[in-house]
């Protein structure tokens, strides 16, 4: 009796667990799937702003094609 009254809780934990992973895979999915299906890559005026582990901008400018076709590999794998 006394190991199932630490399974069931255990067993609700694992559910809820589970069901919050679901639900945040269904809602990172558009937003991974939006930048390749408006194939932003292919703007001419791409630009990039760096932070440091503050938040304060360190850099920011234009994406060169070389940094751009880099970026496009990498997303499309």
């Amino acid at each position: 009796m006394a190991a199932l009254a630490l399974l069931e809780p255990a067993s609700e934990a694992l559910t809820l667990a589970f069901g919050g992973l679901i639900l945040l895979l269904v809602l990172a999915v558009p937003t991974i799937r939006a930048p390749l299906q408006e194939d932003w890559l292919k703007v001419s005026n791409v630009a990039a702003c760096l932070f440091d582990q503050f938040c304060d901008p360190i850099g920011a400018g234009q994406l060169t094609k070389a940094f751009r076709s880099l970026l496009r590999i990498f997303l499309t794998r």
